[in-house]
């Protein structure tokens, strides 16, 4: 209680009272924050502080305009002093703001400049905005256009439009009298020992003949009123209970924690994340065969990119966020999405990796990949305009090759050949315009079934380098011209 007396705050007031009550009160409290409290480090601090403001009190610092508002004409807009972008954003074109440099030197009717012409309107409106805007104008060495001075388009518009000069000159609206909230107030604050309940309020509200706030509004505005020093206490499916914090230890346990705000809030997050998940249509029938950033941002749950956004502005809206927020869908929602089925497609090639980076959630299954290639396969034998090849007549677009060994009888010796097909296709581009960019999934129990080709394709099971049959291997007799020059071959070998 002497510390609490040399804080002046209102705990020795709760003590005396408890005391009062019990012969012997107990007091629950961390052993920290005692020690804390009743540091003596802590309590001449406090006594020295007050000795300093009484025998010299501290006047307040005077600075001037340009140290306390720091504004740049080139990157900021002279009316509500948020950034100003001049150059519209490609990526986001939406949510760009129309902005332009103040290119007229002269108002309206060319016989004042435009900074003279803004000071009057400030003058006009007389409000905190237009201290601030005339601030910023009056500022400018020269006038506006030499300074390069920019504004948005909405933000002059609601500056100097008459509606606004109007409503701007007529002053705050004032509020209208209500007697029975008044009554209402006044017997709260005769009664700080009670604790009300919200039907409790608003019904002493219509006793005294209100009629205007509904028990909603009637319970914001006592909060509005008495500010921190009233408690309003919520729970789902109970009234809200309204105590005075000084008194609210007598008929209460009140301990700070942050913790529970927090858990509540990330209760809050994760419901709507689940709430966006289960409310988004899952496609099993098809397959996407385009994607890209805003695509693939469809299908993933825009609280999370909102998230995300609000970690980081490397997050807003990037490939990076789309990669993370696909995670989450795909693992609530257990199904990949397309950004997942896409990448597994790209790395088909190593099934281990592919499941490897399917059990961190990156990528689809292996077994997934399969179904898409079959799926792939059977869409181009059922529409020919996805294999995108046709007939030849508009030029060559496509060459296939292949090479291929045989085994012939030859009047050199060599048994053997090396050859090469070619296969000349063409793309029509008509059929690539309108190709579809879904594809039907194929059911997991139409996995084994064979395909059926448009064009029957027999493959060879033979041996890799057949030998060539007897009826085949006739060799005809050399002409005289290669005999001779074999015989001298040997000859001249034979002396060497």
């Amino acid at each position: 209680m002497r510390c609490s007396k040399i804080y002046e705050d209102d705990i020795h007031n709760q003590l005396e009272a408890n005391e009062l009550q019990q012969p012997q009160p107990k007091v629950m409290c961390h052993r920290n924050c005692a020690s804390t409290y009743t540091s003596k480090h802590h309590l001449k601090r406090v006594c020295k502080r007050k000795s300093a403001c009484e025998s010299s009190p501290i006047s307040p610092k005077k600075t001037r305009r340009s140290v306390s508002i720091a504004f740049s004409f080139q990157d900021q807009c002279i009316f509500c002093g948020n950034d100003c972008r001049l150059e519209k954003d490609m990526k986001n074109p939406l949510r760009w703001r129309q902005a332009y440099l103040f290119r007229e030197t002269e108002g309206k009717g060319a016989r004042k400049t435009m900074k003279l012409t803004l000071l009057d309107i400030c003058k006009k409106r007389n409000d905190k905005w237009a201290t601030q805007v005339a601030q910023r104008v009056e500022s400018a060495i020269s006038d506006l256009h030499a300074a390069d001075a920019r504004y948005h388009v909405d933000c002059r518009c609601a500056f100097t439009s008459s509606r606004s000069l109007q409503s701007a000159s007529k002053g705050p609206a004032s509020k209208p009298v209500d007697k029975a909230l008044d009554c209402l107030i006044s017997d709260m604050k005769s009664n700080i020992t009670q604790v009300w309940t919200s039907v409790e309020l608003f019904q002493s509200y219509v006793d005294y003949g209100g009629t205007v706030l509904s028990r909603k509004t009637l319970m914001s505005y006592i909060s509005d009123h008495f500010g921190p020093k009233l408690l309003i206490l919520s729970a789902p499916g109970i009234a809200n209970i309204a105590v005075f914090r000084s008194k609210a230890s007598d008929v209460l346990r009140l301990v700070n924690d942050e913790e529970d705000d927090l858990d509540a809030a990330i209760s809050k997050i994760s419901k709507q994340i689940k709430q966006d998940v289960s409310s988004m249509p899952v496609d099993k029938t098809s397959y996407s065969t385009f994607i890209d950033c805003e695509s693939a941002m469809r299908n993933v749950s825009s609280t999370v990119m909102d998230l995300l956004t609000c970690l980081s502005s490397k997050l807003d809206r990037t490939l990076p966020a789309v990669f993370l927020a696909s995670i989450i869908t795909g693992s609530l929602s257990n199904h990949p999405t397309h950004l997942q089925v896409a990448l597994g497609v790209l790395i088909r090639s190593s099934k281990e990796l592919v499941n490897q980076l399917h059990a961190f959630g990156v990528t689809c299954s292996y077994d997934e990949v399969l179904r898409f290639k079959k799926s792939a396969a059977l869409a181009t034998t059922h529409d020919a305009c996805l294999s995108g090849i046709s007939n030849a007549s508009g030029g060559l677009v496509q060459v296939v090759g292949d090479n291929f060994d045989a085994d012939i009888s030859s009047q050199n010796g060599k048994q053997s050949t090396h050859s090469l097909a070619l296969l000349l296709t063409q793309t029509d581009q008509c059929s690539v315009q309108d190709m579809s960019q879904n594809i039907k999934r194929v059911k997991k129990t139409d996995m084994s079934k064979a395909i059926e080709y448009e064009v029957r394709i027999q493959r060879y099971n033979g041996p890799k380098k057949p030998e060539m049959p007897q009826s085949a291997a006739c060799k005809s007799v050399l002409p005289l011209r290669v005999l001779i020059q074999q015989s001298l071959s040997r000859k001249k070998g034979g002396q060497c």
